[in-house]
């Protein structure tokens, strides 16, 4: 009898910082449960992407220390424009405004403090 393989999704919560091993780019990964592991930099952007501060409000489990460091990074984000909305925009019936996962504003609110046209 042969096995056949199946295929797998994982999904982890991990922290990582960049760290180059024997001259490879690459990332040092931290998982919850203090295992601490190497990955080269092609593998760990293909298999992981940054948490927004959307998904960091929804998590319900894990590590409170890795839900603020996502809110605390999300909070420095000045990248925000109109296309934020548009693109990572979900409706939020409660405020009747479009808010963004990405940055976690909300479109009214970033339009009235936008710089009138020509300047403050």
């Amino acid at each position: 009898m042969t096995d056949k393989a199946h295929a797998y999704i994982g999904c982890k919560i991990i922290q990582a910082l960049p760290h180059e091993q024997d001259g490879q780019p690459g990332y040092r990964v931290f998982y919850p449960d203090g295992y601490v592991s190497w990955s080269p930099k092609h593998v760990f952007e293909e298999a992981y992407r940054r948490v927004s501060p959307g998904e960091a409000r929804l998590i319900a489990f894990g590590s409170d220390d890795l839900v603020e460091a996502a809110l605390e990074e999300a909070s420095d984000d000045s990248t925000c424009s109109e296309d934020c909305f548009t693109d990572h925009g979900v409706y939020d019936a409660k405020a009747d405004d479009v808010r963004c996962t990405r940055c976690d504003k909300y479109r009214n609110d970033w339009r009235k403090a936008q710089p009138p046209p020509g300047g403050p």
